[in-house]
This record gives C-alpha cells, structure tokens and sequence, in this order.
C-alpha cells in the first residue's frame, strides 16, 4: 500500500466493492447485475485503486485451511 494513500477514499472503494458483491441496487449498475456478471467486473485486470490478483480455479481439501493459510501470509 502507498504510504500517502487517503484511507478515506480506500474505503469508499472497499465499500462499493462490498456492495457490488452483495448484489444491491447501492452497489451501482454492476450491482444489479448477475453473480458471475458482478465476478468478472471485480476481477477484471485494470488501473484502479485495488487490483484483484489472477483468478484460478484453485481446488483443496481443506478449504478453510487454505483460506486461514492466505491471511496470514498476505494480510497479518
């Protein structure tokens, strides 16, 4: 993250992504759109303040071992 970023502005677009997630009228016009619709747009590659990494079509056993395994690498 770059140290001048305006947390403010962050979380508005972590809150419009959460909407757009949510499927909610908020959300925008991408918000109204269908599930797999609303996936792409937010995992699309572009220029914007929060890029997604690729998507995979990752498969595990132990999902919730995977996800536990994820946050601490990358957000503790």
């Amino acid at each position: 993250m770059h140290p001048k970023i305006d947390l403010d502005h962050l979380n508005e677009y972590l809150d419009a992504r959460k909407l757009i997630c949510q499927g909610v009228p908020a959300g925008g016009s991408i918000g109204t759109m269908d599930l797999l619709d609303r996936f792409r747009q937010l995992t699309s590659s572009r220029s914007t303040i929060i890029q997604s990494s690729k998507t995979h079509p990752g498969l595990c056993h132990d999902p919730q071992q995977e996800l536990d395994d994820i946050f601490e690498k990358y957000v503790l």
